[in-house]
């Protein structure tokens, strides 16, 4: 997570836009614990796959 805004910092005009999504990935939920909470919230038959290596990841449920 260090990485991304040293990167942001040669490559944009706005490198605090970077910051703040390096620490928006950190806070986010992990693919098990968003399953959870879906889960929790009433949404039934939650699954997630995986893209790009797990950089990504689709959640699906029914409700």
């Amino acid at each position: 997570m260090r990485l991304l805004p040293r990167v942001a910092r040669i490559f944009t005009h706005n490198p605090e836009a970077y910051d703040y999504l390096a620490e928006s990935i950190i806070a986010w939920p992990n693919q098990a614990d968003l399953a959870e909470i879906m889960a929790k919230s009433g949404w039934r038959e939650v699954r997630w796959e995986n893209l790009t290596f797990g950089v990504v990841a689709v959640h699906t449920a029914r409700k």
